[in-house]
């Protein structure tokens, strides 16, 4: 019970502290002088509009859809941070729109001055936009075909990082289950748009860290139960949830509401398969995971609304119960769904955005001939004595894209191009549990 206490007095702590940090990016990015990142910002500006606002890579393949509008936002907030009160510009997050042209020639007409009658300042409170924060600190330096070059280097860095550390510690399936989920997700697209990177980069920096943690000190050989390997066992799995928690925060910061769920799932699975713990504490694991994921990730979008209406000295809930609603349930442009249609929608488009799924006629042959070989080994290789509790927790593990999809129905259902890459976590569950109930890869596998 008191070191319960404890924990939970450090997850304050921790908190507020981010928070605090997240407030002062903000600060620091307005007061960085226009001038001094206009010459990229022009740059930026001139790229984003060679292309349409939407755009796909692949023709017609909806993993492979570019989403410049989005990207575009960012941009404008970014380079609209500052005036004559910087703290209330970092709150407000204000960009340069109008009802007739699109965002990436808004953009554009931001950094040029432009003035216009259809033209005018809009608010974004509701997220903290840390992204485009980032992005007027990186303006100063280079502009955005830079930045998605660096973006592509990073995230291919962390992807071999995580490889690595799966390969050292010889836990075969789990790589095999990583690469296999991040190919499903169609990765490689990821780095062309600012909107998809951010949860990527957090997940996959979260999980090298479970990975290290996991792995750390008698990670090499498994110990003898008793007393100490629990305490142990106890001490890394509570590691873990320290760092779920932050990644929840960061990626809230960061993030723009895409497949958010990557940064706890995606961990989650990594560390009960590294766990070696017993089935009671797993599951205290799992929730507390969870709630702390859940606490990190709704309370730094809490703290923004109030941090923002002290500082605005108003209200702001307003500017954001509307938007709560119209993501719960809202009318989709162009297209008459019900409600119970979009719930279903929102979750089969969503699964046949999947490679590959989603690359038509051959692709879904692909698909047949991947599930025959999956069912093959599952039949083939069973066992009778797999861990039961591990293979539920990773079929729960996998099912919470879907609850997401069927809460942010309508959210899903329109925006399945990036909401898809949730299912990351669905199909790494579905290999490791695969690899679970059967022998394959290692006959004589030692059980926890």
């Amino acid at each position: 019970m008191k070191k319960t206490f404890i924990n939970i007095i450090i997850g304050i702590i921790i908190f507020f502290l981010f928070q605090i940090g997240f407030t002062s990016i903000m600060y620091g990015a307005s007061i960085i002088p226009q001038d001094a990142v206009r010459k990229n910002m022009e740059s930026s500006a001139d790229l984003v509009c060679e292309k349409e606002v939407f755009f796909y890579v692949a023709d017609k393949l909806t993993p492979s859809m570019i989403d410049r509008y989005a990207d575009s936002i960012t941009l404008n907030i970014a380079w609209n941070l500052g005036g004559e009160d910087h703290l209330k510009s970092a709150m407000l997050d204000e960009f340069l729109t109008s009802d007739v042209i699109n965002e990436n020639l808004n953009f554009k007409a931001a950094v040029n001055d432009t003035v216009g009658e259809s033209l005018f300042m809009r608010q974004y409170l509701r997220y903290w936009h840390g992204s485009a924060a980032l992005m007027r600190f990186m303006h100063l330096f280079v502009s955005l075909k830079e930045i998605y070059i660096i973006d592509g280097i990073l995230m291919a860095g962390l992807v071999l990082l995580n490889l690595f550390l799966f390969i050292r510690k010889k836990v075969y399936d789990l790589a095999i289950a990583f690469v296999t989920g991040l190919a499903a997700v169609s990765i490689f697209f990821v780095p062309l748009s600012l909107e998809y990177t951010w949860v990527f980069m957090v997940m996959l920096l979260v999980t090298a860290a479970v990975t290290c943690i996991m792995t750390g000190k008698n990670g090499k050989k498994r110990m003898a139960a008793g007393p100490k390997n629990e305490a142990d066992s106890t001490k890394k799995i509570t590691a873990c949830i320290y760092v779920i928690f932050i990644g929840a925060m960061v990626v809230n910061f960061l993030d723009f509401l895409t497949a958010e769920t990557l940064t706890l799932t995606i961990p989650l699975l990594v560390m009960f398969r590294l766990s070696d713990s017993e089935k009671k504490q797993r599951i205290r694991a799992a929730v507390f995971s969870a709630g702390a994921w859940l606490i990190g990730y709704a309370g730094t979008w809490v703290s923004k609304w109030i941090i923002s209406s002290i500082v605005l000295k108003e209200n702001t809930l307003p500017y954001v119960t509307e938007h709560i609603a119209e993501r719960l349930g809202g009318e989709v442009h162009g297209e008459s769904v019900s409600g119970i249609g979009m719930v279903f929608g929102a979750v089969g488009r969503n699964i046949i955005s999947l490679f590959p799924v989603g690359y038509g006629a051959p692709g879904i042959v692909g698909a047949i001939i991947i599930c025959v070989a999956l069912a093959y080994i599952a039949f083939v290789y069973r066992r009778k004595d797999f861990d039961k509790n591990q293979v539920i927790l990773y079929a729960v593990i996998g099912l919470i894209p879907y609850i997401r999809y069927v809460i942010l129905h309508n959210h899903s259902y329109v925006h399945r191009f990036f909401t898809c890459r949730a299912q990351m976590a669905t199909v790494m569950a579905v290999l490791l549990i695969i690899f679970e109930t059967s022998d394959f890869l290692r006959r004589k596998r030692k059980r926890r």
